[in-house]
């Protein structure tokens, strides 16, 4: 077994663990033809060392793995080893009951690495005779299925995603307001607000489009984007009502929910918005390849804070291409002085 392969960064530098086995073994990775050590070339050995995911120390193959915080280190197999690795951590020493899959596969995985790993060890326990002649003896038809819920789960999904959008990792939209970019998700954006899911449902999914926000302040995009990624909503008290309009306009719910236990909390007094928070706002834009069509949905009349005539009960209906917009559940008796129905 090679237990002492598991290294931890603060110890890498450290003789106590593991064999200094040489890198003359033949070591095999094909992942994205990274590399293929059997070839033996420098110039192999010099495509693991620019790999990000990939560490040679001692003249041993390691693959890197972000797990639980820590950078951890496996040793690469070369497939001389791989078999015979899989037998160490299924099979009992003494010849006892057999560990099952889960087990197995945690203990090849906590020491060694290789492509197809995962494969070739359920392949190897599925098909152990003394496992099957046992699952055999121990078979109970019907079996009920059993789950578990972990409330914790949605919240760390949340949490590794805001993360993400602050590393600006895998984001694939941008929201522009003014001078400030903010990247995020498109898959988040839309989940939390059906104004978003409507616009994504139209844009090309090439390359990073941009949704320009001019006219929206900043002081009530953010706290909404925030709100979106961790479940809390935060802002300035003066800021409430105007953020709550917005939340209205995105049609975020919960967000609205939330603005209103606060307004409720705070003894159901509305604070004034900021000045030129209701002005006539011009629907947000979007820049990339499908600019066109999102423009003739865009065509009509609507205010930004979603305050004084509600955008997001506007019908859009599509005809002889041409996109008419009805606008609907004005709240103002005064309505806009013209419409554009394009």
């Amino acid at each position: 077994m090679a237990g002492d392969c598991a290294y931890e960064t603060h110890y890498v530098n450290d003789d106590t663990f593991g064999n200094k086995q040489l890198f003359g073994r033949n070591q095999e990775l094909t992942v994205d033809g990274v590399l293929d050590t059997t070839k033996g070339s420098s110039k192999s050995i010099k495509a693991v060392v620019s790999s990000h995911y990939f560490e040679i120390i001692d003249g041993v193959l390691y693959r890197k793995k972000f797990e639980k915080g820590y950078i951890r280190y496996r040793e690469v197999l070369d497939r001389n080893r791989q078999r015979s690795a899989i037998a160490a951590s299924h099979e009992e020493p003494t010849g006892k009951r057999h560990h099952p899959l889960d087990d197995t596969y945690k203990t090849v995985a906590d020491n060694y690495w290789w492509e197809g790993m995962y494969f070739h060890v359920r392949e190897y326990v599925l098909g152990c005779p003394q496992c099957q002649a046992q699952q055999r003896r121990e078979e109970v038809p019907d079996e009920p299925r059993v789950s578990r819920t972990l409330a914790s789960h949605g919240n760390a999904v949340l949490l590794r995603l805001s993360s993400q959008r602050e590393a600006g990792l895998f984001c694939d939209i941008t929201l522009k307001t003014g001078s400030r970019s903010f990247p995020a998700h498109r898959a988040v954006l839309a989940a939390v607000s059906e104004y978003f899911q409507e616009i994504f449902a139209e844009m090309d999914t090439d390359g990073q489009p941009t949704i320009d926000l001019t006219g929206f302040r900043e002081e009530s995009v953010l706290p909404l984007l925030e709100f979106s990624y961790t479940s809390t909503l935060s802002l300035s008290a003066g800021d409430l009502a105007e953020v709550s309009a917005l939340a209205q306009h995105f049609r975020m719910w919960p967000a609205v929910e939330a603005c209103r236990a606060m307004q409720s909390e705070r003894g159901g007094a509305t604070p004034k918005p900021s000045a030129g928070s209701f002005r006539e706002q011009p629907r947000p834009t979007v820049t990339s390849r499908a600019d066109v069509l999102h423009k003739k949905r865009n065509r009509g009349w609507s205010l930004g804070c979603g305050i004084l005539f509600r955008a997001g009960r506007a019908t859009c209906l599509a005809l002889s291409g041409t996109v008419t917009v009805r606008p609907g559940g004005a709240e103002s008796a005064t309505p806009p002085a013209a419409l554009s129905t394009g």
